[in-house]
């Protein structure tokens, strides 16, 4: 597979132990992929995307400044965690089938 199929793609996802580069190669392929609208989304606890697109992120999907249709998210665990207990406890949550558990 060529580095341009793997842009072609619809989702890349990087992945590898801490240290190795994944959020810097992240940001990197998203700024290469431009102008196609591009969400950024990190998982990393230490909330380090906006470090590199040089801007606040936070939890919810924001617009990055200096980068026409570049989009960025960090996920907070710890707030999406909260959110689902709280849906657990009030009967809300969804089935376990539906989040893909068989």
């Amino acid at each position: 597979m060529a580095i341009r199929d793997i842009l072609d793609s619809e989702f890349i996802l990087f992945g590898g132990k801490g240290g190795v580069g994944k959020t810097t190669c992240a940001a990197a392929t998203a700024i290469a992929l431009l102008p196609k609208k591009t969400l950024l989304v990190s998982s990393d606890p230490a909330h380090s995307v906006g470090d590199c697109l040089g801007q606040e992120i936070g939890d919810e999907i924001t617009r990055v400044e200096r980068a026409e249709n570049l989009y960025a998210l960090e996920i907070s665990a710890e707030k999406t965690l909260r959110q689902f207990s709280s849906r657990l406890s009030a009967g809300n949550a969804p089935p376990l089938r539906d989040l893909g558990w068989h």
